[in-house]
């Protein structure tokens, strides 16, 4: 059974890979922060542009969710 060494290339992809994922680890909190609140429900919603790959949506939320201690 034979084994091949990974190239300078492969080796340069994986470094660079592990230091996306340290950093995505530092930066992605592990857990749902507590002061998290459940978002309004949303009213109005309509679609602005559809076409092969993408959609887009416009929506209103109410504007109390937006007052001091409403969660927004």
């Amino acid at each position: 059974m034979t084994t091949s060494r990974p190239t300078a290339r492969t080796r340069a992809v994986l470094v660079v890979l592990t230091a996306l994922a340290s950093i995505a680890a530092m930066l992605v909190p592990a857990t749902g922060s507590s002061a998290a609140t459940a978002p309004p429900p949303v009213s109005n919603i309509t679609v602005t542009e559809r076409t092969a790959h993408r959609i887009t949506i416009s929506y209103y939320v109410p504007a109390a969710y937006y007052s001091p201690g409403g969660g927004g």
